[in-house]
């Protein structure tokens, strides 16, 4: 990608915490997601002084931002205690956030004038593998972090492809990719997944939302390397949604939307809504001129062939 956040410092603080979460395997499955969010968030802030970032969603790897990008003014937010959200020690004096909050989005309205103190607004909103765990319109969501961003800002957004090649191979065999709600109380940590998204649902809801999209691409993060070089001529099956979302008058410059493998950038000239109603546009035609004939189909049955026959 862009090479800003340096590999061997990224893998130094990725086996320190690997030491402390022996086993863990989300610590495991989730370091190449975490090195491509801090090698876009050190691209699109720097040269910002001081630049404030929000990160909604806590995890083990919130400790990276300030051990990594050292000049930022990291704010936290997690979901409610009740929930078994992070609480303020972790977020301030592990990760070295200026401030943590916690919210339960499912019922509450998440804008710049909320907390105590008022959260504030932001030049950088992470909202990485949240929105699928959420009960409320994508729409509102983004309302409310958009809301968060200054003139400037930008709002980095990741979750699961629902058309996946994992998922399609799936529903090939007749099979729901679907999770599967668990019982009453057992949910605590709000980890189920009630509803994944297309590329395409992503696009219109950010539009929906009042913002426009910058960038959008597919992302490998979840495969390995040998379902990556076989899935590199369809990148939309994918197992990873990355969108970076401003709103309507920001000025972002060319040279930080630059394209990336698998990236369909949006040029700022294209102007707002109309960037994301184009982009919609062209991507619902490819994917309807690509389904004549059965394409899709049969390239889940070669990709099955030649990655998956051997069990």
């Amino acid at each position: 990608m862009y090479g800003l956040i340096k590999q061997d410092a990224f893998e130094t603080e990725w086996k320190r915490l690997e030491q402390t979460h022996p086993g863990d395997v989300y610590v495991t499955r989730h370091k190449d997601r975490y090195y491509e969010l801090f090698d876009h968030l050190a691209h699109f802030i720097d040269g910002k002084e001081s630049p404030r970032v929000c990160e909604v969603g806590v995890s083990a790897f919130t400790r990276f931002y300030t051990k990594l990008l050292p000049q930022i003014e990291l704010v936290t937010v997690d979901r409610s205690l009740d929930l078994f959200g992070v609480e303020s020690p972790f977020a301030i004096e592990e990760c070295g956030a200026s401030h943590h909050y916690n919210i339960d989005l499912n019922r509450e309205s998440l804008h710049a004038d909320w907390g105590t103190p008022p959260i504030g607004i932001f030049d950088y909103v992470v909202f990485c593998e949240v929105l699928e765990h959420l009960r409320v319109s994508p729409v509102q969501i983004f309302e409310e972090l958009l809301s968060l961003l200054k003139p400037d800002g930008l709002l980095y957004l990741t979750t699961p492809n629902f058309f996946s090649y994992h998922h399609l191979k799936q529903i090939a065999r007749w099979e729901n990719p679907q999770d599967i709600f668990h019982r009453r109380d057992e949910d605590k940590h709000a980890a189920c997944h009630y509803r994944e998204y297309s590329m395409a649902e992503l696009i219109q809801f950010v539009g929906e939302a009042g913002g426009k999209v910058v960038k959008a691409y597919h992302s490998n993060v979840w495969e390995d390397e040998t379902l990556r070089k076989a899935l590199a001529q369809t990148p939309e099956m994918f197992s990873n949604l990355v969108v970076v979302a401003a709103l309507p008058e920001a000025n972002v410059p060319t040279e930080l939307i630059q394209s990336v493998p698998g990236t369909a950038s949006l040029s700022q000239a294209n102007g707002g809504n109309n960037a994301n109603t184009a982009y919609l546009q062209a991507e619902i035609a490819r994917l309807q001129a690509a389904n004549e004939g059965g394409f899709f189909l049969r390239q889940l049955r070669r990709l099955y062939h030649k990655v998956f026959s051997r069990g």
